[in-house]
């Protein structure tokens, strides 16, 4: 037997693995619903998305963080006059929700509500006119499905990308040893 077929098939294995994660990962669309709103006047924003998952989804108003390290989060759920989501017989549905983000995104969580797998879903945004300068900070109506609701697909994936980690590692050894027994 060839002294490079073990190190060629963890090699092999390590790919199929991270490939693998990947796609476990990108299965579903975390995010359906990404549209940039206004503050300068009032206006009301409409977006209709299928579900992927049967889970909770979340709608939410989202920003950059201001350089000035100023907080935005509370004007931001002000400016938000209403939010509905309707399902596709027109019922509303959700709770409402709070919450503000941390890091380079700040966020208002406007409501959270269940979804069906294949069902349509429209969500309705009404914004009161609110200060000008908040539109440099690129608001955006935000529909998605939360970690914390779908961690499985989270745990899959680092265990998957801990087999390819581990399948690496052997991988490197192997072809070290194959390499040391030629002389």
């Amino acid at each position: 037997m060839n002294r490079y077929f073990i190190p060629a098939f963890f090699l092999t294995l390590t790919v199929a693995l991270y490939v693998w994660s990947v796609r476990v990962f990108r299965q579903y669309d975390w995010t359906p619903v990404r549209m940039p709103i206004s503050f300068e006047k009032a206006r009301s924003y409409t977006a209709t998305f299928r579900a992927d998952k049967t889970t909770t989804y979340y709608a939410e108003v989202e920003s950059n963080r201001p350089t000035d390290d100023s907080s935005f989060g509370e004007p931001l759920r002000a400016n938000v006059a209403s939010c509905t989501v309707r399902d596709g017989n027109g019922e509303q549905i959700g709770n409402p929700g709070g919450g503000g983000g941390f890091g380079k995104k700040i966020y208002s969580t406007l409501t959270k509500f269940p979804a069906t797998r294949g069902e349509t879903y429209s969500v309705t945004v009404a914004i009161a006119p609110a200060n000008i300068l908040l539109n440099r900070l690129n608001p955006h109506l935000k529909v998605e499905i939360t970690p914390v609701d779908f961690k499985e697909a989270y745990v899959n994936t680092a265990l998957i990308k801990y087999g390819a980690l581990f399948s690496a590692v052997v991988t490197v050894a192997t072809l070290i040893y194959a390499i040391s027994r030629r002389r």
